[in-house]
């Protein structure tokens, strides 16, 4: 997803009609949630992180998608993809080795 999509997601979610209102629930300035909605700027992983928390997804996608959204080449752009599409595996990799862990 782009900024856009998850501050729309975050407004649909918390009934938010205003990117000011967006901006006091990410705890920014109004004028960088002008910045998401002009598609002008992205994240920062600070906010990324915030993102995912209200949205109660994985913060790895959020800042995955963030570097995508920022890379300029398509080489930067494929590696990205390639990590993102590896996240699912690594989170089912570590979390069988959480719960082996318990289980010992």
């Amino acid at each position: 997803m782009k900024t856009i999509e998850y501050c729309e997601e975050i407004m649909k979610k918390k009934e938010i009609t205003s990117f000011y209102a967006l901006a006091k629930e990410l705890k920014i300035r109004p004028t960088s949630a002008l910045r998401y909605k002009d598609k002008q700027s992205t994240f920062s992983d600070e906010v990324a992180i915030e993102v995912a928390k209200i949205l109660e997804i994985p913060a790895s996608k959020v800042l995955v998608d963030m570097q995508l959204e920022r890379s300029k080449s398509k080489k930067a752009k494929d590696g990205w993809k390639s990590v993102a599409s590896a996240l699912p595996s690594l989170f089912t990799i570590c979390n069988m080795q959480l719960f082996i862990y318990i289980l010992c």
